[in-house]
């Protein structure tokens, strides 16, 4: 209610610009990291709203493959503050805001909503998302979420719209928890619609790779990740699951997948499992649950 009264007070910027939504405990930024690259390659003006930051705030607000600059976040945060008189906003609340009131302010053809904590109650569930994707479960947040897997699952797929496309790395609790709830969606698995094989990392770069196919694809596609890990490699495929349901369900063309899968050798998310020296060998990963 707090969140609703904070857009409308702002002329609404959060019904303006098509999103996909991303919950989910382990990988949603990896996996939002990974769409918005994908779309950006395929020249959408895209928006990627994500949390938190490793060293400035602006790194929550990207369009394209740049942050916004601190003097447009700062213009922003002072129209929320204008607009928040009696409201009370939390912090997190103030976020998200700016990343709606950025994205349409700055001509986004659509916004990847990172959630913050949850789903069904998080500040960026807000919006008629055109896919949402709800990444692995595990048990985070139980004071808040519930604690077992089935519970904190029924927070996070609460992010879904009864018929638009709902897509899932862990299908199992995933799927059991949007049943619960009564939701009548379409859903694409990894594993069933999209299977990933052939993985391999290799190298003292910990270079990533796979064959992704299935019935999801036109065809296989041979893929590079820059984010490394073979957990990557699932986040990877849950990103070109949601391009391949947006590239369905959006009124805006898209190229095919063959032709912009590429870009996601390129696609950077510091501090996850991130190599910073060979000699000697030095890894920083912001991982914090287990």
């Amino acid at each position: 209610e707090r969140m609703h009264a904070l857009l409308a007070a702002l002329g609404s910027p959060h019904l303006a610009v098509p999103t996909v939504v991303v919950a989910g405990t382990n990988g949603k930024g990896s996996t939002s990291a990974m769409l918005a690259g994908l779309l950006h390659t395929a020249g959408v003006r895209v928006g990627h709203f994500t949390s938190p930051h490793l060293v400035e705030t602006r790194e929550r607000f990207r369009l394209g493959d740049r942050c916004v600059s601190a003097e447009r976040l700062d213009a922003a945060l002072v129209q929320i503050r204008d607009a928040a008189v009696d409201i009370d906003p939390t912090p997190f609340e103030v976020m998200a805001a700016a990343g709606f009131l950025i994205f349409r302010d700055e001509g986004a053809e659509l916004a990847v909503m990172e959630v913050g904590l949850g789903g069904r109650l998080d500040a960026t569930n807000v919006t008629d998302p055109l896919v949402a994707v709800v990444t692995q479960i595990a048990r985070d947040h139980t004071r808040v979420l519930g604690d077992s897997l089935a519970a904190i699952a029924r927070e996070k797929v609460a992010i879904a719209r009864p018929g638009r496309p709902l897509i899932v790395a862990q299908p199992s609790v995933t799927i059991g928890a949007a049943r619960r709830l009564g939701l009548d969606c379409p859903v694409r698995k990894v594993g069933t619609d999209l299977v990933i094989s052939e993985a391999s990392v290799s190298g003292k770069g910990f270079g990533t790779s796979a064959v992704f196919s299935g019935p999801a694809l036109a065809e296989p596609l041979h893929v590079e990740v820059a984010l490394h890990g073979v957990h990557q490699l699932e986040n990877a495929a849950t990103a070109v699951l949601a391009y391949a349901e947006l590239q369905r369900v959006w009124d805006r063309a898209l190229q095919p997948l063959v032709e912009v899968a590429w870009s996601l050798a390129e696609v950077p998310w510091p501090g996850r499992m991130e190599v910073v020296s060979t000699q000697p060998m030095i890894v920083l990963d912001g991982a914090h649950n287990a």
